[in-house]
């Protein structure tokens, strides 16, 4: 196996559960309906019940997902990031939900036209690029996108209040319809870089050993 190569399957199978698209690219499109619905939907029992509805389904086609990887690829036991790294990771995973909440409230209250929001999902996609050894090449595409929107609603041509407003449906039906395309893509490149493995246990050092 060429170093380039090893390289690569190394980084896929250490970063196998971040790049299980089909399990988190359902809540992304449940996230992504919920607004639409509001908007399309009048509010009652039946829109409740619709909201239910799909949620179950979410749950059930996260378990169908999980199942799905284990029986394609195996169980991939991966190591885990040690030293600085490893506190690096965990504050990252931390930190991010708490920043993207605080740039939804800083759009909703703050005086100025640049979408904070749509700023903190480009940095989040940079984020994916770089992590896991830069194999998402298209992660790129949507932070430049996400950067492009950002600014297009400071100079007015996306008026911010009507589309990525920390509160508009809109623009949340956009981030989140986006991240399940992201998740999409991800379970593409798991399918193409790392081998079936059909009831296996693949540690990352196995890999290693097979260079």
């Amino acid at each position: 196996m060429e170093l380039a190569d090893r390289t690569r399957l190394i980084s896929v199978t250490s970063s196998f559960n971040w790049l299980q698209g089909l399990v988190y690219a359902p809540v992304a499109l449940m996230n992504a309906a919920y607004p639409a619905i509001d908007m399309i939907w009048h509010k009652g029992v039946s829109r409740d019940l619709a909201k239910l509805g799909l949620f179950l389904c979410v749950v059930v086609g996260f378990f169908v997902a999980r199942r799905y990887y284990r029986r394609r690829f195996g169980v991939v036991r991966a190591t885990f990031p040690t030293g600085l790294k490893r506190y690096f990771c965990g504050l990252a995973i931390i930190a991010t939900p708490f920043l993207m909440f605080a740039a939804d409230g800083l759009d909703a209250w703050g005086p100025y036209y640049l979408s904070m929001t749509c700023l903190s999902w480009a940095i989040f996609y940079l984020g994916c690029y770089l992590v896991p050894f830069r194999l998402r090449s298209y992660s790129l595409w949507f932070a430049v996108l996400c950067t492009a929107l950002c600014f297009l609603t400071q100079t007015g041509t996306i008026p911010k209040e009507e589309f990525f407003l920390g509160r508009s449906t809109l623009g949340l039906v956009f981030v989140w319809l986006a991240f399940a395309v992201h998740g999409l893509l991800d379970h593409l490149l798991l399918e193409r870089l790392l081998p079936r493995r059909s009831g296996e246990i693949v540690p990352v050092q196995s890999v290693e050993q097979h260079g």
